[in-house]
Protein backbone atom coordinates (compact mmCIF):
# COMPACT_ATOMS: atom_id res chain seq x y z
CA UNK A 1 0.00 0.00 0.00
CA UNK A 2 1.51 3.31 -1.05
CA UNK A 3 1.54 6.44 1.08
CA UNK A 4 -1.39 8.03 -0.77
CA UNK A 5 -3.64 5.00 -0.19
CA UNK A 6 -2.64 4.84 3.45
CA UNK A 7 -3.54 8.49 4.00
CA UNK A 8 -6.87 7.97 2.25
CA UNK A 9 -7.77 5.00 4.46
CA UNK A 10 -6.77 6.88 7.61
CA UNK A 11 -8.93 9.82 6.54
CA UNK A 12 -11.89 7.52 5.89
CA UNK A 13 -11.54 5.87 9.29
CA UNK A 14 -11.41 9.28 10.97
CA UNK A 15 -14.49 10.46 9.09
CA UNK A 16 -16.43 7.34 10.04
CA UNK A 17 -15.37 7.67 13.67
CA UNK A 18 -16.42 11.33 13.82
CA UNK A 19 -19.69 10.47 12.11
CA UNK A 20 -20.47 7.75 14.62
CA UNK A 21 -19.62 10.04 17.52
CA UNK A 22 -21.77 12.86 16.17
CA UNK A 23 -24.59 10.42 15.53
CA UNK A 24 -24.32 9.18 19.09
CA UNK A 25 -24.40 12.72 20.43
CA UNK A 26 -27.44 13.54 18.29
CA UNK A 27 -29.21 10.42 19.48
CA UNK A 28 -28.41 11.31 23.08
CA UNK A 29 -29.68 14.85 22.52
CA UNK A 30 -32.95 13.50 21.17
CA UNK A 31 -33.53 11.31 24.21
CA UNK A 32 -36.53 12.76 26.09
CA UNK A 33 -36.39 14.07 29.64
CA UNK A 34 -38.24 11.54 31.79
CA UNK A 35 -40.21 12.81 34.79
CA UNK A 36 -42.15 10.71 37.30
CA UNK A 37 -45.54 12.18 38.32
CA UNK A 38 -47.24 10.64 41.38
CA UNK A 39 -50.79 11.06 42.65
CA UNK A 40 -53.27 9.47 45.04
CA UNK A 41 -56.74 9.78 43.54
CA UNK A 42 -58.47 6.67 42.16
CA UNK A 43 -57.77 5.75 38.55
CA UNK A 44 -61.22 6.87 37.34
CA UNK A 45 -61.33 10.12 39.33
CA UNK A 46 -61.32 13.32 37.27
CA UNK A 47 -58.25 14.55 39.17
CA UNK A 48 -56.36 11.55 37.80
CA UNK A 49 -57.77 12.33 34.36
CA UNK A 50 -56.43 15.86 34.73
CA UNK A 51 -52.97 14.46 35.51
CA UNK A 52 -53.10 12.47 32.29
CA UNK A 53 -54.40 15.34 30.16
CA UNK A 54 -51.69 17.68 31.43
CA UNK A 55 -48.92 15.13 30.86
CA UNK A 56 -50.14 14.35 27.34
CA UNK A 57 -50.40 18.00 26.34
CA UNK A 58 -46.98 18.85 27.78
CA UNK A 59 -45.44 15.98 25.82
CA UNK A 60 -47.14 17.07 22.60
CA UNK A 61 -46.36 20.77 22.99
CA UNK A 62 -42.71 20.01 23.73
CA UNK A 63 -42.47 17.83 20.60
CA UNK A 64 -41.90 14.84 22.87
CA UNK A 65 -38.77 16.32 24.41
CA UNK A 66 -40.40 15.40 27.73
CA UNK A 67 -41.89 12.07 28.76
CA UNK A 68 -44.04 12.10 31.88
CA UNK A 69 -44.60 8.76 33.59
CA UNK A 70 -47.87 8.68 35.55
CA UNK A 71 -48.27 6.87 38.88
CA UNK A 72 -51.80 7.61 40.18
CA UNK A 73 -53.77 5.93 42.98
CA UNK A 74 -50.84 5.77 45.39
CA UNK A 75 -48.78 3.50 43.13
CA UNK A 76 -45.56 5.18 44.26
CA UNK A 77 -46.40 6.99 47.50
CA UNK A 78 -49.46 7.34 49.72
CA UNK A 79 -50.68 10.79 50.67
CA UNK A 80 -48.83 10.33 53.98
CA UNK A 81 -45.45 10.04 52.22
CA UNK A 82 -45.74 12.15 49.08
CA UNK A 83 -44.58 15.40 50.70
CA UNK A 84 -41.22 13.94 51.75
CA UNK A 85 -40.81 12.26 48.36
CA UNK A 86 -41.25 15.61 46.61
CA UNK A 87 -38.80 17.44 48.85
CA UNK A 88 -36.15 14.72 48.57
CA UNK A 89 -36.51 14.31 44.81
CA UNK A 90 -37.61 10.68 45.07
CA UNK A 91 -40.34 11.80 42.65
CA UNK A 92 -40.16 14.68 40.16
CA UNK A 93 -43.80 15.77 40.20
CA UNK A 94 -46.63 15.19 42.63
CA UNK A 95 -50.36 15.77 42.65
CA UNK A 96 -51.22 16.55 46.25
CA UNK A 97 -54.06 18.08 48.19
CA UNK A 98 -53.03 21.06 50.35
CA UNK A 99 -53.26 19.17 53.64
CA UNK A 100 -50.66 16.69 52.38
CA UNK A 101 -48.11 19.49 52.01
CA UNK A 102 -49.14 21.53 55.06
CA UNK A 103 -46.52 20.07 57.38
CA UNK A 104 -43.69 21.19 55.12
CA UNK A 105 -45.08 24.30 53.42
CA UNK A 106 -47.90 25.81 55.53
CA UNK A 107 -48.87 28.42 52.92
CA UNK A 108 -49.82 25.63 50.51
CA UNK A 109 -52.52 24.59 52.95
CA UNK A 110 -54.44 27.86 52.69
CA UNK A 111 -55.59 26.84 49.22
CA UNK A 112 -58.36 24.81 50.90
CA UNK A 113 -58.30 26.25 54.40
CA UNK A 114 -61.57 25.99 56.30
CA UNK A 115 -63.94 28.88 55.63
CA UNK A 116 -61.44 31.31 54.05
CA UNK A 117 -62.85 31.77 50.53
CA UNK A 118 -66.43 32.81 49.84
CA UNK A 119 -66.56 31.50 46.27
CA UNK A 120 -64.47 30.96 43.14
CA UNK A 121 -64.47 34.67 42.29
CA UNK A 122 -62.96 35.46 45.68
CA UNK A 123 -60.47 32.63 45.18
CA UNK A 124 -59.37 34.01 41.78
CA UNK A 125 -58.93 37.53 43.14
CA UNK A 126 -56.44 36.10 45.61
CA UNK A 127 -54.55 33.49 43.59
CA UNK A 128 -54.65 34.70 40.00
CA UNK A 129 -55.50 38.39 39.92
CA UNK A 130 -53.57 38.91 43.14
CA UNK A 131 -50.21 37.59 44.34
CA UNK A 132 -51.52 34.44 46.01
CA UNK A 133 -49.89 31.99 43.63
CA UNK A 134 -46.55 33.82 43.79
CA UNK A 135 -46.65 33.91 47.59
CA UNK A 136 -47.36 30.17 47.69
CA UNK A 137 -44.54 29.43 45.26
CA UNK A 138 -42.09 31.65 47.15
CA UNK A 139 -42.57 29.57 50.29
CA UNK A 140 -42.52 26.27 48.37
CA UNK A 141 -39.09 27.14 46.97
CA UNK A 142 -37.69 27.50 50.48
CA UNK A 143 -38.59 23.80 50.93
CA UNK A 144 -37.11 22.60 47.61
CA UNK A 145 -40.46 22.53 45.79
CA UNK A 146 -41.99 24.45 42.89
CA UNK A 147 -45.70 25.24 42.46
CA UNK A 148 -46.58 24.24 38.89
CA UNK A 149 -50.36 24.60 38.70
CA UNK A 150 -53.57 24.38 40.71
CA UNK A 151 -56.10 21.59 40.23
CA UNK A 152 -59.77 22.42 40.97
CA UNK A 153 -61.34 19.71 43.08
CA UNK A 154 -64.67 21.15 44.16
CA UNK A 155 -65.44 21.05 47.84
CA UNK A 156 -64.53 19.70 51.24
CA UNK A 157 -67.49 18.93 53.46
CA UNK A 158 -68.92 16.60 56.04
CA UNK A 159 -68.68 14.53 57.95
CA UNK A 160 -70.34 11.63 56.20
CA UNK A 161 -71.34 9.29 59.04
CA UNK A 162 -72.18 5.65 59.48
CA UNK A 163 -74.65 5.81 62.37
CA UNK A 164 -75.21 9.22 63.93
CA UNK A 165 -77.16 11.90 62.08
CA UNK A 166 -75.41 15.25 62.54
CA UNK A 167 -77.66 18.32 62.55
CA UNK A 168 -75.55 20.77 64.59
CA UNK A 169 -71.93 20.83 65.70
CA UNK A 170 -73.12 19.65 69.12
CA UNK A 171 -73.82 16.28 67.50
CA UNK A 172 -70.12 15.92 66.66
CA UNK A 173 -69.10 15.52 70.28
CA UNK A 174 -67.64 12.10 70.90
CA UNK A 175 -67.38 11.23 67.21
CA UNK A 176 -64.09 10.04 65.71
CA UNK A 177 -63.95 11.69 62.30
CA UNK A 178 -61.35 11.09 59.63
CA UNK A 179 -59.78 14.29 58.40
CA UNK A 180 -57.08 14.95 55.85
CA UNK A 181 -54.95 16.51 58.55
CA UNK A 182 -53.95 20.15 58.80
CA UNK A 183 -56.59 22.80 59.40
CA UNK A 184 -59.53 20.49 58.75
CA UNK A 185 -58.44 18.43 61.74
CA UNK A 186 -58.19 21.62 63.80
CA UNK A 187 -61.61 22.76 62.58
CA UNK A 188 -63.19 19.42 63.49
CA UNK A 189 -61.61 19.65 66.92
CA UNK A 190 -62.96 23.19 67.36
CA UNK A 191 -66.43 21.89 66.48
CA UNK A 192 -66.23 19.10 69.07
CA UNK A 193 -65.18 16.03 67.07
CA UNK A 194 -62.06 13.92 67.55
CA UNK A 195 -60.06 14.07 64.30
CA UNK A 196 -58.36 10.91 63.04
CA UNK A 197 -55.79 11.05 60.24
CA UNK A 198 -56.17 8.22 57.74
CA UNK A 199 -55.17 8.02 54.10
CA UNK A 200 -58.12 8.02 51.70
CA UNK A 201 -57.67 4.35 50.90
CA UNK A 202 -58.08 3.35 54.56
CA UNK A 203 -61.40 5.09 55.18
CA UNK A 204 -63.86 2.56 53.71
CA UNK A 205 -62.69 -0.27 55.93
CA UNK A 206 -62.47 2.00 58.99
CA UNK A 207 -66.09 3.10 58.48
CA UNK A 208 -67.17 -0.47 57.86
CA UNK A 209 -65.49 -1.74 61.03
CA UNK A 210 -66.58 1.21 63.15
CA UNK A 211 -63.05 2.30 64.06
CA UNK A 212 -64.13 5.77 62.92
CA UNK A 213 -67.62 7.28 63.01
CA UNK A 214 -67.37 9.51 59.97
CA UNK A 215 -65.12 11.21 57.46
CA UNK A 216 -64.57 14.60 55.83
CA UNK A 217 -63.63 14.78 52.15
CA UNK A 218 -65.03 15.90 48.80
CA UNK A 219 -68.21 14.59 47.20
CA UNK A 220 -66.33 13.00 44.31
CA UNK A 221 -63.94 11.09 46.57
CA UNK A 222 -66.79 9.91 48.80
CA UNK A 223 -68.57 8.57 45.73
CA UNK A 224 -65.55 7.16 43.88
CA UNK A 225 -64.33 5.38 47.00
CA UNK A 226 -67.81 3.92 47.63
CA UNK A 227 -68.18 5.37 51.13
CA UNK A 228 -71.92 5.53 50.49
CA UNK A 229 -72.01 1.75 50.91
CA UNK A 230 -71.02 2.00 54.58
CA UNK A 231 -72.62 5.32 55.65
CA UNK A 232 -76.11 6.76 56.11
CA UNK A 233 -75.83 10.54 56.53
CA UNK A 234 -73.85 13.47 55.14
CA UNK A 235 -73.80 16.75 57.03
CA UNK A 236 -73.36 19.45 54.38
CA UNK A 237 -71.09 21.75 56.31
CA UNK A 238 -68.72 23.13 53.68
CA UNK A 239 -65.28 23.60 55.13
CA UNK A 240 -64.22 24.80 51.69
CA UNK A 241 -66.32 25.27 48.56
CA UNK A 242 -63.29 26.16 46.41
CA UNK A 243 -61.06 23.21 47.23
CA UNK A 244 -58.12 22.81 44.88
CA UNK A 245 -55.06 20.60 44.79
CA UNK A 246 -51.48 21.27 43.79
CA UNK A 247 -49.23 19.87 41.14
CA UNK A 248 -45.80 20.44 42.61
CA UNK A 249 -42.33 19.76 41.24
CA UNK A 250 -39.16 18.94 43.10
CA UNK A 251 -37.18 22.17 42.72
CA UNK A 252 -33.99 20.43 41.60
CA UNK A 253 -35.89 18.55 38.89
CA UNK A 254 -37.60 21.77 37.84
CA UNK A 255 -34.38 23.77 37.59
CA UNK A 256 -32.89 21.18 35.23
CA UNK A 257 -35.67 21.74 32.69
CA UNK A 258 -35.13 24.12 29.76
CA UNK A 259 -37.00 27.44 30.22
CA UNK A 260 -39.29 26.82 27.24
CA UNK A 261 -40.44 23.50 28.70
CA UNK A 262 -41.04 25.13 32.08
CA UNK A 263 -43.26 27.68 30.32
CA UNK A 264 -45.15 24.95 28.48
CA UNK A 265 -45.85 23.21 31.80
CA UNK A 266 -47.05 26.40 33.51
CA UNK A 267 -49.23 27.56 30.61
CA UNK A 268 -50.76 24.12 30.07
CA UNK A 269 -51.56 23.83 33.76
CA UNK A 270 -53.36 27.17 33.88
CA UNK A 271 -55.41 26.31 30.78
CA UNK A 272 -56.48 22.98 32.27
CA UNK A 273 -57.29 24.55 35.63
CA UNK A 274 -59.85 26.80 33.95
CA UNK A 275 -61.14 24.08 31.63
CA UNK A 276 -61.67 21.52 34.38
CA UNK A 277 -63.32 24.01 36.68
CA UNK A 278 -65.79 24.97 33.97
CA UNK A 279 -66.37 21.71 32.09
CA UNK A 280 -65.62 18.88 34.51
CA UNK A 281 -65.69 19.78 38.20
CA UNK A 282 -69.33 20.89 38.47
CA UNK A 283 -70.55 17.95 36.40
CA UNK A 284 -68.54 15.45 38.46
CA UNK A 285 -69.73 16.88 41.77
CA UNK A 286 -73.36 16.75 40.66
CA UNK A 287 -72.91 13.13 39.56
CA UNK A 288 -71.26 12.25 42.88
CA UNK A 289 -74.15 13.78 44.83
CA UNK A 290 -76.64 11.77 42.79
CA UNK A 291 -74.59 8.61 43.29
CA UNK A 292 -74.47 8.99 47.07
CA UNK A 293 -78.21 9.66 47.24
CA UNK A 294 -78.81 6.54 45.15
CA UNK A 295 -76.82 4.56 47.73
CA UNK A 296 -79.22 5.83 50.39
CA UNK A 297 -77.12 8.59 51.95
CA UNK A 298 -79.27 11.34 53.46
CA UNK A 299 -77.95 14.89 52.97
CA UNK A 300 -78.46 17.18 55.99
CA UNK A 301 -77.89 20.92 55.47
CA UNK A 302 -76.99 23.08 58.50
CA UNK A 303 -79.14 26.14 59.10
CA UNK A 304 -77.74 29.62 58.42
CA UNK A 305 -77.42 30.21 62.16
CA UNK A 306 -75.58 26.93 62.61
CA UNK A 307 -73.17 27.73 59.74
CA UNK A 308 -72.45 31.12 61.34
CA UNK A 309 -71.82 29.48 64.72
CA UNK A 310 -69.38 27.04 63.11
CA UNK A 311 -67.52 29.88 61.38
CA UNK A 312 -67.15 31.69 64.71
CA UNK A 313 -65.63 28.56 66.28
CA UNK A 314 -63.24 27.98 63.35
CA UNK A 315 -62.08 31.58 62.78
CA UNK A 316 -59.36 31.56 65.51
CA UNK A 317 -57.59 28.80 63.56
CA UNK A 318 -56.93 31.31 60.75
CA UNK A 319 -55.02 33.57 63.13
CA UNK A 320 -53.02 30.66 64.53
CA UNK A 321 -52.06 29.44 61.06
CA UNK A 322 -51.15 32.95 59.90
CA UNK A 323 -48.44 32.99 62.56
CA UNK A 324 -46.68 29.97 61.03
CA UNK A 325 -44.86 31.99 58.37
CA UNK A 326 -44.76 35.39 56.72
CA UNK A 327 -46.18 33.73 53.61
CA UNK A 328 -49.22 32.45 55.50
CA UNK A 329 -49.88 35.87 56.98
CA UNK A 330 -49.59 37.50 53.55
CA UNK A 331 -52.14 35.07 52.10
CA UNK A 332 -54.66 35.51 54.91
CA UNK A 333 -54.29 39.29 54.72
CA UNK A 334 -54.82 39.20 50.96
CA UNK A 335 -57.88 36.93 51.30
CA UNK A 336 -59.42 39.25 53.88
CA UNK A 337 -58.68 42.31 51.76
CA UNK A 338 -60.28 40.73 48.68
CA UNK A 339 -63.29 39.51 50.68
CA UNK A 340 -64.32 43.10 51.36
CA UNK A 341 -64.49 44.09 47.68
Amino acid sequence: MDTRQHKFLVAMVLMLTVGLLLGGYAQAAEKPIVLRYAGNFPIKHFMTQMMGDWAKQVEQRSNNRVKIELYPAGQLYTDKDLDRALVSGAVDLGQAMPNVLAGISPAMHILDFAMVFDDWDHFDRVYHKGDGLKITDDEARTHNMKEVFLMPYGNTLGPITAKRKVVTHEDLKGLKVRSMGGNIALALQALGATPVFLSSGEVYQALQRGTIDGAVSGLTSMHERAWGEVTKYLWELYFCSTTSGHTVANLNSWNKLPPDIQKIMLDTGRELELKYRKDVMIKENDAARAGLIKKGVEFVAPSANEAAACFKLVKPIHDEWAAKSKYCKALFDLAEKERKK
